[in-house]
């Protein structure tokens, strides 16, 4: 007979008690959780700056591919940074 799959056993254990384990076996839940998130918010972050840059671009050329035109005589024209 096979033994019951971990996700089984993990689920009848007290939290506290896998946790332990955890940190017996040299796991740092708490410095793993901030490096998930750093590493997520970097990942957001590039996906972001390059949807702004190919935005501005859109904007600046227009989306006929004409460039955009300022609404009024002296006003600057549109610009993304």
């Amino acid at each position: 007979m096979k033994s019951p799959g971990i996700a089984l056993i993990v689920s009848l254990l007290p939290r506290q008690v896998v946790l332990e384990r955890l940190r017996g076996r040299g796991i740092d839940l708490d410095k793993l959780t901030r490096q998930l998130e750093d590493e997520g918010v970097e990942k957001f972050n590039r996906t972001l700056d390059k949807l702004i840059k190919i935005l501005g671009a859109r904007v600046t050329r227009g989306v006929c591919g004409r460039t955009l035109q300022s609404p009024r005589p002296g006003w600057p024209r549109a610009r993304l940074q």
